[in-house]
């Protein structure tokens, strides 16, 4: 009678070698050629995230007229592009690094139970020679198979901001500028609410957020044609008047920019002939100041419930610096949220 060693005895060990052999390294060298393909897809997207956003990086440094109605789209643009590049892999790419690694776990499954019939056909020492190798390889195996899983992500390989994170004006880890992006960004608007009663809105082609916001808003004398303090509707040092921005306030409007905030309502006197804006951009990054052109009241008196005064930044002055340090406040002297 035959014994379960007699069972896993092999008859043609050499040959049974020699096939398996053959079948693990075609299927590695599919492997092989399926990763490289991966990984300089991964690359390439890789490479272009990091293009764009450096080009993000410096875009408030790239225009000398903030008056462009095309700045707003060109952030949108370039925001939604970077959005797309590290989003999850495609669903080809996802395929292939999943056949990848099922192909691995076969081979090093088939290798596994090779190795417990070779238990009965070889000595211990010939035994633990084959064994501590194929381990080792199953473990190379495994981490391989991690690294090309997060090759899925984009963001982790470049080592790179999501968007949220990109949005969040405050965080400081971010070497983006984006107090001023959202400052060259900015469009404000003014509606009218009732007969003398207007709202002050600024708006967003993105949904920048965790900042504050302190207007600076003085009214012209009509009859001196000089600032007057008595104007001064908004005071730079009165708290209540600073509106905290967040993500979860946002407003979606079908047109551009799409995030509105409403930042104050004002009463004009009648002898006010103009307005002059200022909307202070404050987070942990630093200051950024917003100046707008002066608004001709008479333009204000035409508005209706429909009809919305809207203009663009006029000059942006900035009051903080990026954290190269990434581990240290940029100012010192900037209030936290």
């Amino acid at each position: 009678m035959k014994t379960i060693q007699d069972f896993f005895t092999l008859v043609h060990q050499s040959d049974i070698i020699a096939y398996l052999f053959g079948i693990t390294l075609g299927i590695l060298t599919l492997v092989g050629f399926a990763a490289v393909f991966v990984s300089i897809n991964s690359q390439h997207k890789a490479q272009k995230a990091r293009e764009t956003y450096w080009e993000l990086a410096s875009f408030p440094y790239s225009f000398s007229n903030y008056k462009d109605e095309n700045i707003g789209k060109l952030i949108f643009q370039k925001v939604n592009l970077y959005n797309n590049i590290i989003t999850p892999a495609d669903k080809n790419t996802t395929k292939i690094i999943d056949w990848i690694r099922h192909s691995l776990l076969s081979v090093s499954i088939v290798w596994s139970i090779f190795l417990l019939i070779l238990a009965a056909n070889l000595h211990i020492i010939e035994y633990i020679l084959i064994f501590v190798p194929t381990i080792v390889i199953i473990n190379l195996f495994y981490f391989f198979t991690r690294y090309l899983n997060n090759l899925k992500n984009i963001k982790k390989v470049a080592g790179l901001f999501s968007i949220e994170e990109i949005f969040d004006v405050g965080n400081i880890s971010c070497d983006i500028p984006t107090p001023s992006l959202a400052a060259i960004s900015s469009r404000l608007r003014i509606a009218r609410e009732e007969k003398n009663l207007y709202s002050i809105s600024v708006g967003f082609p993105v949904p920048f957020n965790n900042f504050l916001v302190r207007p600076i808003i003085t009214g012209v004398n009509e009859g001196t044609d000089h600032w007057n303090e008595n104007f001064k509707f908004i005071n730079d040092t009165d708290s209540e008047k600073i509106t905290f921005i967040d993500s979860k306030d946002t407003t979606w409007w079908l047109g551009s920019p799409l995030y509105w905030h409403e930042i104050e309502k004002i009463s004009l006197p009648e002898d006010i002939n103009e307005l002059n804006i200022q909307l202070d951009y404050n987070s942990r990054k630093g200051l950024t100041m917003v100046f707008f052109r002066s608004i001709p009241v008479r333009e204000l008196l035409n508005l209706d419930r429909i009809t919305k005064y809207s203009t663009l930044p006029d000059d942006i002055q900035e009051q903080f610096s990026l954290n190269f340090d990434k581990g240290r406040r940029p100012t010192e002297n900037v209030q936290d949220n």
